[in-house]
């Protein structure tokens, strides 16, 4: 099983969702998922 500390991480590093959004061009969806660990996949653009 793979893990994602998303959340945590963004935590530490005071950012918001749409910082990340920014730095990785992913969609808000796929981040929100991520960040509430709820991703089956992330598809690349």
């Amino acid at each position: 099983m793979i893990r994602c500390h998303l959340a945590r991480l963004m935590g530490e590093r005071k950012m918001r969702i749409s910082d990340v959004m920014r730095e990785t061009d992913l969609s808000r969806t796929t981040v929100t998922l991520l960040y509430k660990e709820t991703a089956l996949k992330v598809r690349g653009a």
